[in-house]
């Protein structure tokens, strides 16, 4: 499963008081189960496809460290830490769905990870070839510059609608 959010994950530098040398756009990715340490080949392949789609822009990355091992009773331990701040930064009131249209959720057909019920270990690995990582690049492309190149828009004009 890939799950993207626009702000804050991914956005573009502000230009005032951002330090020289920052990038125009930064990917934060966690990479997949096993993978060594780095953003694993998913997280490669999206800031290549990001790079392409976003000329005249510099795209960094970062690479979430965490032990990406199915060690579940760290992990929860992390998650229940986390929790217990993610109050102090969620509005008091949300009506509907308001992030509808800066989140992206992608899970490929029997993914066990993002699919209840799913068994196909395969479709977990299967996002660089089932077209999910052009997909997520697109999305945050057009984020970022509604003018980018993505799949349906190869040459960058303004027919994109963002949303």
């Amino acid at each position: 499963m890939t799950s993207l959010a626009a702000p804050p994950f991914l956005s573009p530098a502000v230009a005032n008081g951002a330090p020289t040398g920052c990038p125009d756009v930064e990917l934060v990715f966690a990479r997949g189960t096993f993978e060594p340490a780095g953003l694993g080949r998913f997280g490669e392949a999206l800031a290549s496809s990001l790079r392409s789609r976003l000329p005249g822009r510099t795209v960094g990355s970062y690479a979430v460290e965490y032990p990406a091992s199915l060690d579940f009773g760290r992990a929860a331990d992390g998650v229940a830490d986390a929790t217990r701040y993610m109050h102090r930064g969620a509005p008091p009131l949300a009506l509907g769905a308001p992030y509808v249209v800066k989140s992206l959720d992608l899970c490929a057909p029997g993914d066990p990870i993002c699919q209840p019920g799913g068994f196909d270990r395969a479709a977990h690995s299967s996002y660089a070839l089932n077209g999910m990582v052009d997909r997520a690049a697109d999305f945050v492309a057009r984020r970022v510059d509604p003018e980018s190149r993505s799949a349906e828009n190869p040459r960058g004009s303004t027919a994109v609608n963002p949303r």
